[in-house]
């Protein structure tokens, strides 16, 4: 941290972030100040990630180290005359790629899958102030609620 610098935002209190933000916890932000707040500083979201192709993570499943050296083994059981544990060799790196890239695939779906979820829908807390389905905008204090669809989205598949 420099000199003369505010501290970081985990390191003040409450009080001291809303003074900070020139906003009033009782009162919030008028919609006026919303839209400018919206304009200087974009819509509060996280950037898609970017997608990857099955075969790119397939493929990344052999830059291990000892993927290499397995690839070695094969090789020299071959020029040894050991086919049979060459093609062994060769189906255990396969299928350790397959169960990889597999794994890796479900890890990055359970990671969007929060995202997806919250995103769909925002039930605000003033009963006055519809929501919108599908809107990435919240009004009057509102809060993301998740689809009960998404609970199990989360914990399986």
């Amino acid at each position: 941290m420099t000199v003369g610098a505010a501290p970081p935002w985990h390191a003040i209190d409450a009080d001291t972030a809303l003074a900070r933000l020139e906003v009033a916890a009782d009162v919030g932000l008028s919609s006026s100040e919303v839209a400018k707040r919206l304009v200087a500083h974009g819509v509060n979201v996280l950037p898609e990630a970017k997608q990857r192709s099955a075969l790119l993570v397939f493929l990344r499943q052999f830059k291990s180290p000892l993927i290499s050296i397995l690839f070695v083994s094969a090789a020299l059981a071959v020029v040894m005359g050991h086919g049979s544990d060459a093609i062994v060799i060769l189906l255990v790196v396969l299928f350790n790629a397959l169960v990889g890239a597999w794994q890796e695939g479900r890890a990055e779906r359970s990671m969007a899958a929060p995202g997806r979820c919250w995103a769909t829908r925002r039930k605000p807390r003033c009963w006055w102030l519809p929501a919108k389905a599908g809107s990435t905008s919240t009004r009057c204090g509102s809060r993301p609620r998740a689809r009960p669809s998404c609970r199990s989205t989360l914990t399986t598949s």
